[in-house]
């Protein structure tokens, strides 16, 4: 299996639960999340080992808008739901010139 068709099968399973996902930097429109090409190593005899990150992206607060948190909590439970996830680190990631409150979540899984 490529890592790009196990990319469609998570953002498969994470559209299920009702959250917008994607592999398109372009097509990012939080609240959502973009599953990136994951980091590779080439350690087993049939296969390899892939660390994804998956970027949950809430919109940027504006106004009297507080929902930020409550949008995170939402996407990271999905993605626990639909994934082996081990970590979620909060951080500022930009996507087009344009920064979000975001979790970046993690975790290794073998591919053959």
């Amino acid at each position: 299996m490529s890592t790009f068709d196990r990319a469609q099968e998570i953002i498969g399973k994470l559209v299920a639960e009702g959250v917008r996902a994607t592999t398109d930097p372009a097509a990012v429109n939080p609240p959502c999340v973009l599953v990136v090409p994951p980091d590779l190593e080439f350690d087993l005899n049939c296969g390899f080992s892939a660390t994804w990150r998956i970027i949950c992206l809430a919109a940027t607060a504006t106004g009297s808008d507080r929902s930020t948190w409550a949008a995170l909590s939402t996407l990271i439970e999905a993605v626990r739901a639909t994934t082996d996830a081990a970590t979620a680190e909060l951080v500022a990631y930009t996507v087009n010139g344009t920064t979000f409150p975001s979790y970046v979540c993690s975790w290794t899984e073998s591919i053959d």
